[in-house]
């Protein structure tokens, strides 16, 4: 609902726009305005138009990710609180699994980078090494959801890439591969 008032108001804006322009125009006593004038001049609305319309949905995707990993440190605490009651009432190791278990959630990404290709790393941060690349629009699935980085995995490659860059929805468990699911969470040192 967000997005589409943010679209209408942009509309207004390069219609605010033309309407000035065409105002101004008048004023300054030119009466005609050429054919390619008024085309460049379109065009440049349109782009400004385009950049404030990706703008938007820039800012809804961050919002987006935000709510999921506000979802997913809700869902730790519950996780850290069930652990912490199940140790102290001694129930069996095997009952402590499945309660997690049935907490898990599953993730997919889509890479939204708008150009060029986006590196996946060895470790969480820009200047680690660099162990694959995805094209924009290229799918994987998230082993660890971080705040600013999440490990994933894109074919046979694993490692990180930052979130501002992948478009991440939460999936059905039925929906993700078997084999990643042992590999799900941080990542343990000497890997």
């Amino acid at each position: 609902m967000r997005n589409g008032i943010g679209k209408r108001i942009l509309i207004i804006v390069a219609l605010f726009y033309i309407f000035v322009t065409l105002f101004a125009v008048g004023i300054l006593g030119i009466s005609t305005v050429s054919k390619e004038n008024q085309k460049i001049l379109e065009e440049a609305v349109d782009a400004q138009m385009e950049n404030r319309v990706a703008a938007m949905n820039k800012l809804q995707e961050k919002e987006d990710k935000e709510t999921v990993s506000s979802e997913e440190s809700t869902e730790e605490s519950t996780e850290a609180s069930t652990e912490a009651s199940t140790e102290e009432t001694g129930e069996a190791a095997d009952e402590e699994t499945a309660t997690e278990d049935a907490g898990t959630k599953y993730y997919a990404f889509t890479a939204n980078n708008s150009a060029g290709r986006l590196n996946i790393r060895k470790e969480p941060g820009t200047s680690a090494k660099i162990v694959g690349r995805m094209h924009p629009g290229d799918t994987g699935f998230i082993l660890d959801i971080g705040d600013e980085w999440s490990r994933v995995s894109v074919e046979e490659t694993k490692g990180y890439c930052a979130n501002e860059y992948l478009s991440i929805r939460e999936i059905k468990e039925e929906e993700y591969p078997e084999e990643l699911k042992p590999l799900m969470g941080p990542e343990e040192s000497g890997n």
